[in-house]
């Protein structure tokens, strides 16, 4: 339960890619409790897919059009609580 006062509070002090790295840094289990489920939007603010998982290195995978597609962390911000990539849906298909 520490930890996730500790994952609030941080969440409450800093934004973005911040609370992202931060949460890195605590524990990767408590990554993947913020992150698992979170609707991901792409650069044109369009829905992708909830994320589906973290791969062994943390870093956020999702389901989309059938395949396992995992997701930069560079790429990644949080505004308002919504997880969004820089890429385009197109970018992420064929990288």
């Amino acid at each position: 339960m520490k930890k996730f006062g500790l994952i609030v509070a941080l969440s409450t002090l800093l934004s973005g890619a911040v609370l992202i790295d931060a949460a890195i840094a605590a524990e990767p289990s408590a990554l993947a409790k913020v992150l698992v489920g979170k609707l991901l939007y792409d650069a044109d603010g369009k829905k992708l897919a909830p994320i589906y998982k973290l791969d062994p290195n943390g870093v956020p995978q999702i389901l989309l059009d059938g395949k396992i597609i995992t997701v930069p962390m560079s790429t990644l911000t949080e505004v308002d609580g919504k997880f969004t990539t820089k890429l385009t849906k197109r970018e992420l298909m064929t990288s």
